[in-house]
């Protein structure tokens, strides 16, 4: 019951009913609690608790999204803390809680709190190092390192700290060189190089795009489809390099989609978001990990 609730929650943010959503969610985490008791320290409560968060961070509701992802990652912390290793005290070392100390860094950032954000997203490139070098999901975590890296720069921008702005640009450009190398003496590796940087701007892209219509019922101001329409021209540049593959194919196809929709008078939000989930199952056939998160909001 709690679960098909969770998945109805899905279906109507979809739909920009997102009232509707924030009540089926609610109603899962009250059967919750009927289950597992008044501590409700389990992983499914953790995952409502979650998707409330991301709700409320769509909706412009920072407190709202800051509590539920507190709650979420205090839950997370419990659950996992047989990952806790000794330089990491309070975050153990698992891709949920670095996902969700990144969420919370977002929801820092957007409130101004940019001292505090960049201390979350520390602990999430923390965890996010340690996983790397034991974890076969080199290319989720590559991706998640890197967006890492990009947000802590806007924190060392914000707060004038030019020192660990060229720092993490430094990093950033280093872990890009030790990618292609590895790429490059890996003859295993079925992605070309141009198709792994065709791939991460195809699923930046997907974002962006899925997080417009889902803003479509609110009416999207002209910033959120600049960035849409810059985004759309970056996977266009990657596009032009790639090679022939079904990902390059399946991208193009999404390109296309997804420009054509935004310069209609009336854009078919709908439309917007069926691409966005069959570009997402054409990667996840090809064994990619794709996750419906929210994009960053531009600023």
């Amino acid at each position: 019951r709690a679960a098909t609730l969770k998945q109805l929650a899905r279906v109507t943010i979809r739909q920009g009913i997102l009232d509707k959503a924030d009540a089926y969610l609610a109603q899962a985490l009250e059967l919750y609690a009927e289950l597992y008791g008044e501590s409700m320290l389990h992983i499914n409560v953790a995952a409502v608790l979650f998707q409330q968060g991301a709700l409320a961070f769509q909706r412009d509701q920072l407190e709202q999204a800051w509590l539920h992802f507190s709650e979420c990652l205090r839950i997370r912390r419990h659950v996992y803390a047989y990952a806790r290793p000794m330089r990491c005290q309070d975050n153990p070392a698992h891709l949920e809680v670095s996902t969700v100390l990144h969420e919370l860094g977002c929801v820092a950032f957007a409130q101004h709190r940019t001292t505090q954000a960049c201390e979350l997203y520390q602990s999430e490139k923390m965890i996010l190092e340690q996983l790397y070098e034991t974890s076969t999901q080199t290319q989720r975590l590559l991706q998640s390192r890197l967006t890492n890296l990009t947000w802590l720069r806007k924190c060392a921008k914000e707060l004038d700290n030019d020192d660990m702005v060229q720092e993490i640009i430094a990093e950033r450009a280093k872990l890009k060189r030790s990618v292609k190398e590895h790429e490059g003496g890996n003859t295993s590796n079925p992605c070309p190089s141009e198709t792994q940087a065709l791939l991460r701007e195809a699923l930046h892209c997907r974002l962006v795009a899925r997080q417009f219509a889902l803003d479509g019922s609110k009416k999207s101001g002209n910033s959120d489809r600049t960035y849409l329409v810059t985004s759309l021209a970056s996977l266009q540049q990657e596009l032009k390099q790639a090679s022939s593959s079904s990902i390059k194919d399946a991208s193009t196809h999404f390109h296309d989609t997804i420009s054509t929709a935004i310069q209609s008078p009336e854009t078919t939000y709908s439309a917007i978001l069926e691409v966005c989930d069959d570009l997402r199952n054409l990667l996840r056939e090809n064994g990619l990990q794709v996750n419906d998160a929210f994009a960053p909001k531009a600023r």
